[in-house]
């Protein structure tokens, strides 16, 4: 199972370069965003964090070819999940690519729904939480966890864009800004029941892509989006600096 792993996350990487390379259905992931007219989808620059997902996915599935967790209980039920997880990103490219945005959200749905799980399952394995562990298999998810969770927001704005939602009469601009107010208490969640900073600066590197994306288009976004960047960084500045302190304090 952890050599299909493998596999199934070198095919999802290869999907999802296929999706900008050739591309697909003959516009870029970003170009179709960029057709949508929503204030939730950040600067182009932004989507260069699907390298790092890309890396980070790649160590942690070879990561678990190590003998020492190869037959790891909890890696067996994460690995379902995960599976899960790739096939709904598959899932998710082809719908979008092929222009059937209303539809994409659902395996966006399952993608965050699995990579919870996952989450939940490591958060509560000591094992998972030192070490190389930490680094190898949790931290990963992290970063994929916290971009999907934009990414979530953002299909979202899109598919209620498509069907002509009016917002209860309150302007897009202004439910952008609120969902970006969300995505920064999750961030803050996030660092205050888990430290998770990886999840936070995803979230950062997201939020400062919309400000440089809409600073001049709306300011309630731009300040919306500066709020929670310069929040999400106190915030975990803070936790960090604790941390410190709780750990000083005990080694006297």
């Amino acid at each position: 199972m952890a050599y299909f792993t493998v596999f199934i996350t070198i095919l999802t990487i290869i999907v999802n370069v296929a999706a900008t390379a050739i591309p697909l259905g003959g516009l870029t992931t970003k170009e179709l965003s960029d057709s949508f007219k929503v204030f939730f989808v950040p600067a182009a620059y932004v989507f260069s964090i699907w390298g790092v997902i890309y890396i980070a996915l790649l160590v942690f599935s070879f990561s678990q070819l190590k003998k020492k967790i190869v037959n790891s209980k909890l890696l067996g039920e994460v690995r379902i999940w995960y599976l899960i997880s790739s096939l709904a990103n598959i899932t998710w490219i082809v719908l979008w690519q092929y222009h059937f945005p209303t539809l994409s959200i659902i395996p966006m749905i399952v993608l965050l729904l699995s990579l919870i799980a996952i989450y939940l399952k490591l958060s509560k394995s000591k094992e998972m939480k030192e070490g190389n562990n930490k680094y190898l298999i949790k931290l990963p998810i992290s970063i994929y966890l916290g971009w999907i969770s934009v990414a979530t927001i953002a299909n979202a704005a899109v598919f209620l864009y498509v069907l002509n939602w009016n917002g209860f009469g309150i302007a897009p601009q202004a439910w952008s800004a609120f969902m970006i107010l969300v995505a920064g208490v999750l961030g803050m969640i996030m660092l205050y029941r888990e430290k998770d900073y990886a999840y936070a600066i995803v979230l950062i590197w997201a939020t400062v892509g919309i400000l440089v994306k809409f600073m001049f288009a709306s300011r309630a976004v731009g300040f919306a989006a500066t709020f929670v960047a310069i929040l999400l960084t106190v915030f975990s500045v803070a936790i960090y600096l604790e941390d410190r302190r709780k750990i000083n304090s005990k080694k006297k």
